[in-house]
């Protein structure tokens, strides 16, 4: 098979492997009404917490308005906590409510549990090359990234 074939073809398996995973993972989304978007959203708080709304949309590279949409059913469900910054009452700050920490806990374990079993396939020699191979693949696409352009008012 040839390189390009070879490049290809991990692309698009990275795609389905993915696309897989969140299938074998909606029912743990499902039981908490949320959706991966909002799982995602979940754990970058908590990893990351407290978090302002623009900080946040930057670092899930969504817009502001696509942020907003998913935090309203996390703080429907009781998940997020909203705090003025008190210097700047126009910032908010973003954290896990002790619900939210609850649900972010469950759903982990759920997650490495099914991580743990997919994975149970590969030795632990393959598991290391993989991750090397995509950490070089994340470093790449990190330093190119195209730089976003201010929109224009």
């Amino acid at each position: 098979m040839e390189r390009e074939e070879l490049m290809q073809r991990i692309f698009d398996n990275m795609g389905q492997m993915k696309r897989i995973m969140h299938s074998h993972f909606a029912p743990s989304f499902e039981s908490y009404n949320l959706s991966p978007a909002q799982f995602e959203l979940l754990k970058m708080i908590g990893c990351n917490e407290p978090l302002s709304h623009k900080e946040l949309a930057h670092r899930m590279q969504l817009t502001p308005g696509a942020v907003s949409q998913l935090l309203t059913g996390l703080e429907e469900a009781d998940c997020v906590v909203r705090t003025p910054d008190p210097e700047d009452r126009r910032v908010i700050y973003l954290s896990l409510s002790p619900t939210g920490k609850r649900m972010l806990e469950d759903l982990r374990a759920k997650r490495q549990k099914m991580i743990n079993e997919a994975f149970a396939v590969l030795s632990t020699e393959e598991l290391a090359a993989f991750t090397s191979a995509q950490q070089k693949l994340i470093v790449w696409l990190e330093a190119n990234a195209p730089i976003a352009k201010p929109k224009e008012s």
